[in-house]
């Protein structure tokens, strides 16, 4: 399943999300947009949060991922990203979804790496959000297997 580039997308995506699924293009919008609100809206309000920027050490707690994308965002003017989900699991109040990110940055043509990326939502009453993103990089040119299996 492919999404497209989220541009296309008029109107940013806000909670309470109905499905994680809504969850993930809202966090893919604010992303895209450079919209730090809107990111921070996405995540769980939970000290468990945690965030792996690639290449980076793991952001634990809501303090520490909301002030990490606050950073990265109001630095930015937006990125064109394409996701790829490549792969779901679901369970009645937990989602993981394991994508393929192809990020590009508003200075040009030069296209990076795609990242291999976990993300993790969590239902509670009202709403599905963010408890975990997992950006990592799968290397030039190199693309994430369909269906990788196990992990290690």
């Amino acid at each position: 399943m492919r999404q497209g580039r989220l541009h296309r997308f008029p109107a940013m995506t806000r909670p309470p999300f109905r499905t994680a699924t809504e969850a993930e293009r809202a966090f893919y919008q604010a992303f895209a947009y450079a919209d730090a609100d809107a990111m921070i809206a996405v995540w769980a309000d939970d000290e468990a949060v945690t965030c792996v920027h690639p290449m980076a050490p793991p952001l634990v707690g809501r303090e520490a991922v909301d002030a990490s994308w606050r950073s990265i965002l109001e630095a930015s003017v937006g990125v064109d990203i394409r996701v790829e989900v490549l792969r779901q699991n679901l369970w009645p109040d937990l989602v993981v979804h394991l994508v393929q990110e192809h990020i590009r940055l508003p200075d040009g043509d030069r296209r990076n790496p795609p990242l291999i990326t976990t993300n993790i939502y969590q239902r509670s009453r009202d709403s599905w959000h963010m408890v975990l993103h997992h950006a990592s990089p799968t290397g030039r040119g190199q693309a994430a297997p369909r269906d990788p299996g196990s992990l290690h």
